[in-house]
């Protein structure tokens, strides 16, 4: 029997093959420089020694073989590398050194962070937190110990890089290296990996729910040794010669789930491009699969990376201690599965408080909103028996302040329907049927020197805007009460060719035809023209024009452009059609389906009930006023904003769909724009 356990162990001993187990090779030897890191920097962090709380065996080691690698294969400059090791990583530190790396980095280059050590939740469980290396084991020494995600990432976006790349070795579930809890009390984590930069990559060793421990048979943290091992060109899938930060994450991740068998280790990758190439290099990584084959998993014994070869002659294998072992890894898979099933339950049971909580609030905040309409209400009932303009102003805005009302509870914004809304609505549309605006007649028409018909208005009320509920309504369309006072007299048609040529000595449209509507002009050489026509007739110019700058003098009797109110309450003719003088638009205007990309002489589309034409189409026109929101409330002879860098043009073009073209669209340019489809048309006050 002695003989043949001698030759068994002779024949186990020269079949080296299936016996040897590959270990994790040894990383302190640099690959060869690839370069690329001469804009770069990079702040290196490894807590291995912790003052209060657990160790993180091969912190240190890990983050040291990173700094090999970046200064001697990616070349990073001198004094572009800080590394922290163990009493040097407090909070503040760490806060002070991200900040200065990121005035260190080249513009275009890439920003390193690498942490390894401990993490835990912030206090509100929306963040996670790197643990300095002076935290102690309360809940309080966390919080005030710690750097959230968002400070850190804060600090390193202060720079000028093309990428910050941040390497976060650590769970946030507040768990140590065995996956033990590091402190209790903890709140459990909701995760928010938001990176504030938009060229931020953060790599990370797991999910919330799980713990960052160390690789298969080593003492060391596992996520960033095979990450560092993807960018020395382990983690090149595609053999393409270059590793992106997904190909690397990914690497880290399988190498894992082949791997481990005591815990559940998942490394994420948040940020806007997964596809950037972090590396070049060439380097063949271990063989995962020999590994497998030969028990390097992580229960197998085993000493830091570099160590001895073994070989197990299966003779001197002791079962009893693998089965103690075993027991020791079954019991600790067990206590991990129950700490990771309290945690659930902590947050299911945190997350159902929450809703209850913010339920209790928005029905609070909702009743509170719904008693205050119902009170200013009840106010407006006398008012609104009694009628007039002064009763529509208040119900015009009782309207604006309900009509979109809500409540925020906790950032996010409810919308609270009041039924009220929509009997005051009704109301004003009833108020407005009654309301007619007082206008002159076809008939009643003045026509200048230049052949240039113009129709008297009279003063008049009317709703501008559109109303609520019109499925092609625009948010700049809020429907509100105009009166104006003043009397006045406005073009038939939009200015032609012929006239502004006769006035201003050129032109310069796009589309010829004396009678077609001049375009290509601005705002500015609008006001010009309306000035040099009341010189050329002996009126008072409107305007006073320096450069940019027009000031109107609303007394003077000479050319002007209507005023955005004056221009609706025209257009509308005294009718409620969509369009200026028909709810068929192929009536009253040029527009995209039928006007074959061009211009029209001016007056060949009906008129509205006023006697003008082509206030649908054709061109838009230039008005007086700034571009702003409209009031909520009834306004007498509104001209617009006193500030905005725009004007308003009204009536749609050629070029438009018949939404663009209805009476109450809106758009606005810069004083100064000039185009094919933008004209105007002549207006002046009566004294």
């Amino acid at each position: 029997m002695r003989v043949v356990l001698a030759l068994l162990a002779v024949v186990l001993v020269v079949l080296p093959a299936a016996s040897v187990q590959p270990l994790w090779p040894d990383l302190s030897t640099t690959p060869p420089s690839e370069g690329g890191g001469r804009l770069d920097a990079a702040l290196l962090v490894g807590i291995e020694d912790y003052s209060y709380v657990a160790d993180v065996p091969g912190a240190v080691a890990n983050v040291d073989d990173w700094y090999a690698w970046l200064k001697y294969t990616r070349e990073l400059p001198l004094g572009s590398v800080v590394v922290l090791r163990d009493l040097d990583a407090t909070r503040q530190t760490i806060l002070s050194e991200a900040a200065e790396a990121a005035r260190r980095v080249g513009d275009g280059g890439t920003l390193w962070f690498v942490f390894v050590g401990h993490g835990a939740p912030s206090r509100d469980g929306r963040d996670g937190l790197l643990l300095g290396m002076d935290t102690q084991q309360t809940a309080d020494s966390v919080y005030a110990r710690g750097v959230s995600q968002t400070e850190l990432l804060t600090s390193l976006e202060g720079g000028v890089q093309e990428q910050t790349l941040v390497v976060l070795d650590t769970c946030f579930s507040g768990r140590g290296f065995t996956g033990d809890a590091l402190v209790s009390n903890l709140q459990p984590l909701v995760p928010r990996y938001e990176a504030p930069t938009s060229t931020g990559l953060i790599l990370s060793a797991g999910q919330s729910n799980e713990f960052a421990g160390p690789l298969p048979g080593a003492a060391r943290p596992a996520f960033s040794y095979l990450l560092l091992g993807a960018l020395r060109g382990w983690g090149d899938l595609d053999s393409d010669g270059a590793v992106t930060a997904d190909e690397a994450v990914r690497y880290a991740r399988g190498a894992l789930v082949e791997l481990v068998r005591d815990r559940r280790q998942t490394p994420q990758l948040h940020g806007p491009e997964p596809s950037a190439v972090l590396s070049r290099g060439r380097e063949q990584g271990p063989d995962l699969a020999a590994m497998v084959l030969g028990g390097a998993s992580s229960g197998m014994a085993g000493g830091s990376a570099g160590g001895a070869v073994a070989i197990i002659d299966v003779v001197d294998l002791d079962i009893q201690a693998r089965v103690a072992e075993a027991e020791r890894l079954r019991r600790q898979r067990e206590e991990l599965e129950r700490q990771e099933a309290e945690l659930q339950r902590q947050e299911a049971a945190l997350r159902r408080e929450q809703q209850e909580e913010r339920r209790r609030r928005l029905d609070a905040a909702e009743t509170e909103l719904r008693d205050a309409a119902e009170s200013d209400w009840l106010a407006l009932a006398p008012l609104m028996d009694g009628g007039g303009p002064e009763a529509q102003d208040v119900v015009q805005a009782y309207v604006h302040k309900y009509d979109t009302a809500g409540v925020t509870v906790e950032g996010e914004t409810t919308r609270v329907e009041i039924v009220q809304v929509d009997e005051a609505r009704r109301w004003l549309d009833r108020v407005a049927d009654s309301v007619v605006p007082s206008a002159a007649g076809v008939g009643d028409s003045v026509t200048d020197r230049y052949g240039y018909s113009m129709v008297r208005l009279e003063p008049g009320e009317f709703w501008m805007g559109s109303p609520q509920g019109n499925e092609a309504r625009a948010a700049d369309e809020n429907r509100h009460h105009v009166r104006l006072t003043q009397a006045f007299i406005i073009g038939q048609t939009e200015v032609t060719q012929e006239l502004y040529e006769a006035v201003m000595g050129e032109n310069p449209s796009r589309f010829n035809g004396e009678r077609n509507p001049v375009e290509q002009v601005s705002w500015l050489d609008a006001v010009a023209m309306c000035n040099r026509l009341s010189e050329n007739e002996d009126l008072q110019p409107a305007y006073q024009i320096f450069g940019d700058s027009v000031t109107w003098d609303r007394s003077a009797s000479g050319y002007r452009l209507p005023t955005e109110a004056e221009w609706e309450y025209a257009a509308r003719g005294d009718e409620e059609h969509v369009y200026s003088g028909s709810a068929d638009i192929d009536h009253v205007g040029w527009y995209r389906s039928n006007s074959a990309g061009s211009t029209h002489e001016v007056g060949e589309k009906q008129a509205n009930h006023y006697g003008l034409h082509d206030m649908t189409g054709n061109v838009w026109e230039w008005v007086w006023d700034r571009y702003g929101g409209y009031p909520s409330r009834t306004v007498t002879d509104p001209g617009g904003p006193d500030e905005g860098s725009g004007r308003v043009a009204r009536g749609g073009s050629w070029n438009n769909v018949p939404r663009y073209a209805r009476v109450a669209t809106r758009d606005w340019y810069f004083s100064g724009y000039r185009h094919g489809r933008l004209g105007f048309r002549l207006a002046r006050s009566i004294p």
